[in-house]
């Protein structure tokens, strides 16, 4: 079992704590699937260089500013 960084994993759960949401939509909205995110968050399995900054750039941005980052999109009605 290979682990990871303890500090992505301290990120990722305080970034989800901010945000308020659900493991799966937390997951979906940084980019992987709720699999990894549960085992990033145990400090399990390798990532890669990209991957990590990309998510950490991701947590750091959210615990800027939520409102930035919806987690759900509308779709504007056709006007009739």
């Amino acid at each position: 079992m290979t682990t990871i960084d303890p500090s992505l994993a301290t990120l990722l759960a305080e970034t989800q704590t901010h945000t308020g949401l659900p493991q799966s939509e937390f997951s979906r909205l940084i980019g992987i699937s709720p699999r990894t995110l549960q085992n990033w968050l145990k400090g399990v399995y390798s990532v890669s260089g990209l991957k990590e900054k990309g998510v950490r750039l991701t947590c750091y941005a959210l615990k800027q500013n939520t409102r930035d980052y919806p987690v759900k999109k509308t779709r504007a009605k056709k006007a009739a």
